[in-house]
């Protein structure tokens, strides 16, 4: 492609952006101006481990016009990516006009319990992808910083928020591994499982206000998935909410090659995800037979 058409594409697409966020916009005032403002908004807070489609996933939901999203960057919920005081989190949920808020604290993940009760009708959203894309996108975003958080914590030189709700398993884990043996995907890899491990050590599982969300399940079929996403958090579905979802993100690369060790714990959890939330779906379709 010359530059002169790969700028003319860049233009086009910035464009098309632009109109789309206008519509977006248009969409909440008219619905603001047509709605009375909720009782009570619904706060959301969409965790999981990094690279899993988290922000696409928020970005999806804020285009309805019922629902603000507040990404980890907006500095009236966020500071350096944290959320901030339990307190400033129920005034912005107080003073929100819509029927739903989005934030998107992975940094906090290893909190959920607390998240959900700052307010009586929280809920969360655990979004994973399978681990072997996720770990290719891992690796040129982060390059080998999963495994200079795992040796400085091995050292005894401090724990990163990386490392925030880590289980006894998980400790004895990273200490009993040989890291200068790994490889950058493997680093990433481990890091993928200490993330979504958290999801079990909180007990998520036995928690109805927490929705199990596969990345790879929505990209494929974003409608269906939306749909049920929205029923969850009590909103109503839009198509438009994912006109630019696509799929062209699965199997893009090759499988990474790991460790077997690290790539054992790694399947295993991965079933564990997709056993969960696979027996929810059946739960959900029996109660409304």
């Amino acid at each position: 492609m010359s530059n002169i058409s790969r700028y003319g594409q860049n233009v086009r697409r910035t464009f098309g952006e632009a109109i789309s966020s206008l519509n977006d916009q248009r969409r909440k005032v008219a619905w603001r101006l047509t709605n009375r403002s909720p009782s009570e908004t619904v706060p959301v807070f969409i965790v999981g481990s990094q690279r899993s489609g988290t922000t696409m996933l928020g970005e999806c939901l804020g285009r309805s016009p019922e629902i603000e999203n507040f990404g980890e960057t907006d500095r009236r919920a966020f500071l350096h990516f944290f959320l901030r005081n339990d307190e400033t989190i129920r005034e912005v949920v107080r003073k929100n006009p819509y029927r739903v808020v989005i934030f998107k604290p992975l940094k906090d993940s290893h909190r959920v319990r607390q998240l959900l009760a700052l307010h009586p009708r929280s809920k969360s959203v655990w979004a994973y992808r399978h681990f072997a894309d996720r770990i290719n996108s891992a690796v040129r975003k982060f390059g080998r910083h999963p495994l200079d958080v795992f040796s400085t914590f091995k050292k005894g030189h401090g724990k990163s928020w990386q490392l925030e709700g880590l289980s006894e398993d998980d400790e004895r884990l990273i200490n009993s591994l040989d890291l200068d043996a790994l490889s950058e995907g493997d680093g990433a890899a481990l890091m993928w499982y200490i993330r979504n491990s958290l999801f079990f050590n909180q007990k998520l599982e036995e928690v109805d206000r927490v929705l199990l969300l596969s990345y790879d399940d929505f990209v494929a079929r974003p409608d269906v998935s939306m749909t049920a996403l929205t029923d969850f958090l009590g909103a109503h579905y839009y198509p438009f909410m994912v006109r630019s979802v696509h799929n062209r993100s699965l199997s893009k690369n090759p499988r990474p090659i790991l460790d077997p060790y690290i790539e054992n714990l790694c399947e295993s959890l991965y079933d564990r995800l997709e056993s969960v939330r696979k027996a929810r779906h059946r739960r959900s379709i029996e109660l409304k037979l």
